[in-house]
Formats: C-alpha cells, structure tokens, sequence
C-alpha cells in the first residue's frame, strides 16, 4: 500500500486513479472539491485541534472515537488499494492518518506538503491507535 498525504490544493489537482481511495479531512463545510473518478472517497469533516483541554472547544469539532472507526472500516475494506489523504495544510490530521495507515497496514509513507512527521496532530494519531489496539483486544 502506498500512502500519499497532499494539502487541500494539491489534492484537489489530482488525477483521479481507479486504484487509489482517497480519506478527505477537511474544516467542518468546507469540503474539498475533488474530481471525480477515485475508486471511493471518505469525507470526514473537524477541526485542527491537538488537545480538546488547550482551547475552548465550543462551536469546533473534534476528532471523535466514532471517526477513528470510520477510517479504520475503511482501510479495512480498501486494504489492497493506494491511499490519498488530505487536509487543508497537509501537514497535521493527514500526516496522522498516514502514520496510522502506514504503521498498521505497513505501507510506504510519501508526503507532499511537509518533509518531516513532526506536525503530525497528536490526537487524531492516538485516538486512531488506541481504536486500532481496543480492536484487536476486543476480537
């Protein structure tokens, strides 16, 4: 599995590919305008926060137990394709989930918009590990 992470823009520039699915994090209505063609799309919608305690989080949505899930189904289920992952920077949510995406299905990490790891929200990545991990204790 190669795991592509791109910035809103680039992403958006992208020729569509049958072999390749694309995970969308985008600021909550605001949507990416993706072409249309990729093999399947999954759109999640919330807000760059790496701690819910740092800030006020009234009016913003974070990165839910219920989201991991999602991306976990859907990796699941597209395992054998390449993945597309974006966000609006392509530095933060993305780069979590192509750390998940690369750690636990052992794919190969390609980053487009940064040329370290380091921003990688921190909270997306450990909800998304410990979903993964209660997963594999529950089965």
């Amino acid at each position: 599995m190669r795991i592509d992470v791109y910035n809103r823009t680039q992403a958006e520039r992208l020729e569509p590919r049958h072999d390749a699915v694309v995970i969308s994090i985008s600021i909550p209505g605001k949507p990416a305008m993706l072409r249309h063609g990729w093999a399947d799309v999954l759109r999640l919608e919330f807000h760059d926060i790496m701690e819910q305690w740092e800030v006020d989080t009234e009016g913003l949505t974070i990165f839910t137990p219920e989201m991991a899930a999602q991306v976990q189904r859907f990796a699941e289920l597209h395992k054998a394709f390449d993945f597309v992952v974006h966000c609006h920077a392509g530095f933060s949510r993305s780069v979590a989930v192509g750390i998940y995406l690369r750690d636990v299905y052992e794919g190969e990490l390609h980053t487009h918009a940064i040329t370290h790891l380091q921003a990688a929200n921190s909270h997306v990545l450990r909800t998304l590990m410990r979903a993964h991990w209660e997963k594999q204790f529950n089965e």
